[in-house]
């Protein structure tokens, strides 16, 4: 019954107890559902942006249920204990802005994926240790959430998103999570550390752009996997690490990083592929840039002609462009560099008359 924008309430649905699926998704004007609680063998629930429901009776008893997706609901004020849904593997409820907890969630021990974003309301989740087998959980924009109970015993984790959780003060040390791929934590401005971070040997993709409380990060270019790396407005990091001779990174953006007086040598990223630098970064990077074209695969006749191009500006811009150029003329061999290369140069400060033009400086 997707998208039966008129219905109101649908009676008898309640006495269907062979139905495997129901889908009542965007029926915008359903007020209410009969108890469902004899509907033992539905095993997919929807109910995405039902926006005038407000309970929903029998929803713990649907123990067959595998996939519960209640997103949007967002006048939904409580859902009855779940403890019981063992066999449950993924839970949607993003933008359910009234529920303000989650009665037995700890106990969904079939659990793959987790998705809470946007519950503003949703002051806490219980001890989720024991949910082994959780791959995904996403909680962008949990705004009251202030610190998330077992997270760090989730050893089957791969991907993780705690974006916009502004009141987040801490999280456990994560040490364990060896299948992780991607963390987010973007806009968390109360978290000043991260516990095992740097230990964390599946980690492909790292977002952590504006902590601002976050004064250093551990040394994670020690595990070689790390693709991307964004620490934009990360305004009290002094210092980036070392990094290992196989490091395979491809994206840095240390864009707004306003204490940063340290960073490694570009050219110690052999697969570097994009960087995104702010205007006070200049004396950072003017040193490691012959290095680093020395290490370029291919530099096109293009990316030349662009580099002549903003080398007639003046200011910041003008002189990067101009190491660069230099170091590909006076470098042997032009011909059989290997790979592609891209720098952005953000200047952030908007009276710079450079700013628009050198945003847009990026070829990729």
């Amino acid at each position: 019954m997707i998208g039966c924008r008129r219905i109101k309430e649908i009676c008898g649905i309640g006495e269907l107890t062979s139905l495997v699926k129901l889908d009542l998704s965007w029926c915008e004007s359903l007020e209410k559902i009969p108890d469902i609680s004899y509907l033992d063998k539905l095993k997919e629930l929807s109910m995405v942006d039902c926006q005038r429901i407000k309970e929903i009776c029998g929803l713990g008893e649907l123990t067959s249920l595998v996939k519960l997706n209640l997103s949007g609901c967002e006048s939904l004020e409580k859902i009855p204990d779940i403890s019981y849904l063992y066999k449950l593997k993924e839970l949607s409820m993003v933008d359910c802005g009234r529920i303000k907890e989650i009665c037995g969630l700890g106990e969904l021990t079939s659990l793959v994926k987790l998705n809470l974003s946007k519950s503003e309301e949703l002051e806490e989740i219980p001890d989720i240790s024991n949910i082994c087998e959780l791959e995904e959980l996403i909680m962008i924009g949990c705004r009251r959430i202030k610190e998330i109970c077992g997270l760090g015993e989730l050893t089957s984790l791969v991907k993780l998103d705690l974006s916009k959780c502004e009141s987040l003060e801490k999280i456990p040390d994560i040490s364990h999570l060896d299948k992780l791929e991607e963390l987010s934590m973007v806009d968390c401005g109360r978290i000043q550390e991260i516990w095992g971070l740097g230990k964390l040997k599946s980690l492909v993709k790292l977002d952590l752009s504006s902590c601002e409380s976050i004064e250093k990060i551990p040394d994670i270019f020690i595990l070689g996997g790390l693709e991307e790396l964004t620490l934009s407005g990360c305004k009290r990091i002094e210092r980036i690490s070392k990094v290992p001779t196989m490091c395979k990174l491809k994206y840095l953006d240390i864009s707004g990083c306003e204490a940063l007086n340290e960073i490694p040598h570009l050219s110690e990223f052999p697969n570097l592929f994009t960087v995104k630098l702010s205007r006070y970064h200049h004396r950072l990077v003017r040193g490691t840039l012959r290095n680093l074209i020395l290490s370029v695969e291919k530099v096109s006749t293009t990316e030349i002609s662009r580099l002549k191009k903003w080398q007639s500006h003046s200011g910041h811009a003008r002189s990067l462009c101009s190491v660069l150029l230099h170091c590909l003329y006076t470098r042997e061999g032009l011909q059989s560099t290997r790979n592609p290369l891209s720098i952005a140069f953000e200047y952030i400060t908007k009276s710079d008359r450079m700013a628009q033009g050198a945003r847009n400086f990026a070829y990729t």
